[in-house]
Parts: structure tokens; sequence; C-alpha cells
């Protein structure tokens, strides 16, 4: 179990600051204020609580997960709710009989804000009253310029349509997310009484565990604040710090 664990969390520290890679590996592909700033860039602060599903054919568990999330001029943090974030209960591996992220970690949230202004990412574990830090990717005076939104290939109105609430106008866009890549068909539910604020996110992708199976991602946002409070964007003064990400993230009882 110990190298299980080891070998999880050495993948998810080698990844790029910008993605909730333990929740990829989980099955659970999404990151909300990833989604949202390709649609609209950082120039708007919002927090948020983020209520994601993954709706799969039937040979590939559908899944569900919680994120806090908020951003602010490029600083952004997601706060997973672990003992709300499903897991794929895969017979013969080490999700079979779990109910949930937290039963397989052992913890119940999972911390990581990104501070591009200290070339610094932290990931925080409040189970542990404690984070570790892991720098960036810029290089010594280089200036962090706030990302826009992507490049639109397509842009078609379909209609009004009210959620949570919110009366909204339901966009569909075509993203190019990198270089050569396929446009990405991802539709906006854009809230007129919130200012255009995009209170729902929908698109199609392949998560781990489903193969060449598409399935459908929807990324609701409730309780949406436009004055997220800064100390979002800091880690507790009282929390240790862990040199070793292991140390800070291996289950305190083997399961």
């Amino acid at each position: 179990m110990k190298l299980f664990f080891a070998v999880l969390f050495a993948i998810v520290l080698s990844s790029p600051a910008h993605a909730l890679e333990i929740f990829e590996i989980l099955g659970v592909d999404a990151d909300p204020v990833l989604r949202h700033s390709e649609l609209y860039g950082y120039a708007r602060p919002f927090s948020a609580e983020a209520h994601v599903s993954i709706q799969c054919p039937t040979n590939c568990p559908s899944r569900t997960s919680v994120i806090v999330c908020a951003a602010s001029a490029g600083w952004f943090r997601t706060d997973v709710d672990l003992t709300r974030t499903t897991v794929p209960n895969l017979t013969g591996t080490m999700f079979e009989g779990r109910k949930n992220a937290a039963e397989v970690l052992d913890m119940k949230r999972s911390v990581m804000i990104w501070r591009p202004d200290r070339n610094m990412q932290y990931n925080i574990v409040p189970d542990r009253k404690g984070y570790s830090e892991q720098p960036g990717t810029m290089k010594p005076g280089e200036k962090f310029e706030v990302p826009g939104p992507l490049q639109v290939v397509k842009k078609i109105e379909q209609g009004t349509e009210v959620i949570d609430g919110h009366p909204c106008r339901k966009v569909l866009r075509s993203i190019i997310r990198y270089e050569g890549a396929k446009p990405l068909d991802v539709t906006a539910w854009e809230a007129t009484d919130l200012n255009g604020f995009c209170v729902q996110l929908q698109y199609e992708d392949k998560p781990l565990f489903c193969e060449d199976n598409p399935c459908v991602i929807t990324i609701l946002f409730k309780t949406v604040s436009f004055t997220p409070d800064p100390t979002l964007f800091e880690v507790p003064k009282d929390y240790r710090k862990y040199d070793d990400p292991l140390e800070l993230l291996m289950p305190s009882t083997p399961k």
C-alpha cells in the first residue's frame, strides 16, 4: 500500500500546477477554475462551490465531486471535498469497496493554492494542518501576465434557460486548448442576473478508466461571490511546512 501511495503522489507532484491531477488519477477529470478560465480568462475575481458531475456510458463508472474554488488576478484556489468525491469501484483495484476519495486517501479535504506572483504552488492538507511548496515554472525576473480566454473558433447562441434559479444565455463555443489540438466544444450558461458570469459548463471528455468512451462532464457553480476573501489565497499561519510532500500526503494509518 505504501508503494501505491508513493507512486500515486509522485505522479501528482511531478505534474503542472494548472490541474487537479490527483483527481484525474481517481477518474475525476475536472478543474473548475481552469475550465472556467479557458473561456473567460482570469480577469474577473470570484469564489464558488463547484459541483462536478461525470456521466459516462453504462460500462464506465460515473463520478461526482464538490470543489470550493476561487480566482483573483491569476491567483487561484481549489478546495476539494474528498468525502463528496466518488471513485470508480473497480474490482481488483485499490478503489474496490471505497465509497469516496476520503476513504482512499485518508483525508477529508485537499487544497491547492497557486500564487504566480510568488512563482509558488501550495499543496495543503487541512486534516494534517500541514502544507508543502512546489516552485512554478517561471524564470527569475520573468513577469507574470494574467492569461486571457483561449481561442474560440466557433460560437453559437442556443437560446435561454434557467440554471439553479439564474436566467441564462446558453452559448456553445469551440475552443483550441493547445497548439495543434482539435477544437473542444464547451456549452456555457451565462447568468444574466450575474452580469454574464458562467454558472454552468458542459463538455465531453475521456477521463481515466473510461478508455475510449466519451463522458459528459458538467460543472455547476453555486453560491457565487465576486469578492473572494484574500485569506483564501494564503496558507494558514499555524500550519506546519513539510519539506517532504510525500510525508504530508501519505495516510496516517495504512489502509
